[in-house]
């Protein structure tokens, strides 16, 4: 699947059958990544969003689909739908099984990485298979 997506709302999904967890947020640069971990011959799959405006997730999702979405489709609290306005362009519906959640962001990003979780930043190649902006 590697599909590279710009300002189409009608982009193609993202969806993998992996278990996810949100792995770090950081308050600084408004960086989320939600991290697979590496199995049997496979490298850990890594989705990035950034300039994170707004997010309502889960921290584990056993299978995941992300999809483009407007305001009017997502029950969100009073208020969030300015964001999506304000300061990030896109609103992501994060689906995992029974859950649901949302970010509003600026670029989301799937990519393999490294082959162990704990690798060093020189260790990590990356391999983009999904990105959305």
């Amino acid at each position: 699947m590697s599909q590279t997506h710009s300002d189409d709302q009608k982009a193609t999904p993202f969806a993998s059958e992996r278990r996810f967890k949100l792995w770090r947020y950081g308050v600084g640069h408004s960086q989320l990544l939600l991290r697979s971990v590496p199995s049997e011959g496979q490298r850990c799959l890594d989705i990035n969003f950034e300039r994170v405006a707004w997010m309502s997730l889960p921290t584990a999702m056993n299978t995941i689909e992300i999809v483009p979405a407007h305001t009017g489709e997502l029950d969100l609290p009073a208020g969030i739908s300015g964001f999506v306005d304000e300061r990030g362009p896109l609103l992501l519906k994060i689906s995992a099984q029974e859950i649901s959640g949302f970010v509003i962001c600026a670029r989301a990003e799937a990519a393999y990485t490294a082959w162990s979780p704990t690798a060093t930043a020189s260790e990590i190649g990356q391999e983009v298979i999904w990105s959305i902006h």
